[in-house]
């Protein structure tokens, strides 16, 4: 799958997911960049996120926000929940079997919405979308 640093991860992800989701036994799914390595160990990790059953995001702050949200939102007047985040994130199987039904759509916003823009879509889709299709109580941060 083609990508590009601030262009367009978001596909890359999908195809992950729909490779991630063909086996049953996968019960989370980290996405994590080089800065962004956890530093604790992976059984801790994974007791933590067992026992939260909820999909993670690192929110970020309106001050960092507020010219890609208004840059984003001129592209989605109608939508109200634009939600940044960085890269890295764990989503649970339910929310990530709900972002890749969702993946041909996900595909399409990309490429009309994020076309031209300098928005990252992978800071601002997933989020955004999970929020706006009532996934709110999914999702911590």
């Amino acid at each position: 799958v083609p990508s590009a640093w601030f262009s367009n991860l978001v596909d890359a992800q999908l195809q992950l997911l729909a490779y991630s989701l063909a086996e049953p036994t996968n019960q989370f799914f980290y996405f994590i960049s080089d800065s962004s390595i956890p530093l604790k160990p992976l059984s801790f990790i994974y007791n933590t996120l067992v026992k939260q059953n909820q999909s993670l995001f690192c929110f970020s702050g309106a001050d960092e926000t507020r010219e890609a949200h208004l840059l984003v939102r001129s592209h989605f007047p109608n939508q109200t929940l634009f939600a940044k985040a960085d890269m890295w994130s764990v989503l649970t199987r339910s929310t990530a079997q709900s972002l890749h039904r969702s993946s041909q759509n996900l595909h399409e916003l990309i490429h009309h919405a994020f076309n031209n823009t300098s928005a990252a879509p992978d800071e601002f889709l997933f989020l955004s979308y999970l929020l706006h299709h009532n996934h709110a109580n999914e999702i911590r941060d």
